[in-house]
């Protein structure tokens, strides 16, 4: 597949994986809470909900065309590509549920766009490496500590603030873990591979947590939040763990750097909004 083309079709996964989002969250303000996350009689209403189904259904869809396009192009560069998503979920939050955004948010949606400009114009074929063991232990254990240390500290009912920082960590961590699936060199290797049940242990983690920091937190706030950390974990690991490098032209390079600047910047942005007051009910009750 075209490098080129790889990128483009991760952005598209990005689209799923967002709109995939606003199903889910319109839908989570109207079922049983799910406390911390791990709420599994709640969890029965949730799989019991033919729109929240929906919704689960474009994520599947859209991790499915993400996780192929692992395959071939650079785990940093799909996950800047990725990013791409929270515009639009960022309009969906503003236009369909009735979020208020402010300059700040509409900043961050700006840098992002032209985050993903700077980062099409730097493309060139690239290739990542098989990581270190103990490089990828040390992260591993890193990410995992700074989740469970978020949950610890944020004290806010509902805890959304926190759980939306252990989410995206754990989230970013199951990419590095579906990114050494996806280039296994068989898929029978792939299928025996401690990458297989890492990969699905940490998406299930981790999309637990994110569901309930949806359904205590408003989503243009929280969603940022567990996306801007879900995607600097893997940008950060492709360039730590995998050695991925910057393209060797100097104009090209300097771009790919803004790129990754713009695209975290304006998630960042994001992600500090200051919480406003909405009534989501209604919005929800017109959906």
């Amino acid at each position: 597949m075209p490098f080129e083309l790889a990128i483009a079709m991760s952005a598209v996964a990005s689209g799923a994986l967002s709109i995939g989002l606003y199903v889910m969250k319109i839908r989570a303000a109207e079922l049983p809470s799910l406390g911390s996350g791990f709420r599994w009689q709640a969890w029965r209403a949730f799989l019991r909900d033919p729109r929240w189904l929906a919704g689960l259904g474009l994520q599947i869809a859209g991790y499915a065309l993400y996780f192929t396009m692992l395959r071939f192009a650079p785990l940093s560069l799909v996950h800047t590509a990725l990013t791409g998503g929270l515009v639009l979920f960022l309009l969906l939050s503003v236009f369909a549920l009735g979020e208020h955004a402010g300059v700040r948010e509409w900043l961050g949606g700006l840098a992002i766009t032209a985050g993903l400009v700077c980062l099409g114009l730097s493309l060139n074929e690239e290739a990542s490496f098989v990581p270190a063991r103990i490089d990828l232990v040390a992260f591993f254990f890193s990410t995992t500590g700074l989740a469970l240390l978020a949950i610890a500290l944020d004290r806010s009912p509902g805890r959304p603030i926190g759980r939306s920082i252990a989410s995206g960590l754990i989230l970013g961590m199951a990419a590095v873990f579906a990114k050494l699936l996806a280039t296994a060199p068989s898929l029978h290797q792939a299928v025996r591979s401690s990458a297989l049940w890492l990969t699905l242990g940490s998406n299930i983690a981790g999309f637990a947590l994110m569901q309930s920091a949806l359904q205590n937190g408003r989503g243009v706030v929280v969603v940022p939040i567990f996306s801007v950390l879900s995607d600097i974990v893997p940008i950060l690991a492709g360039i730590l763990v995998f050695h991925e490098g910057l393209p060797r032209a100097g104009t090209a390079a300097g771009l790919r750097v803004l790129a990754f600047a713009l695209a975290l910047g304006g998630t960042a942005l994001l992600a500090t909004a200051t919480e406003r007051h909405t009534n989501l009910s209604r919005a929800t009750a017109r959906s």
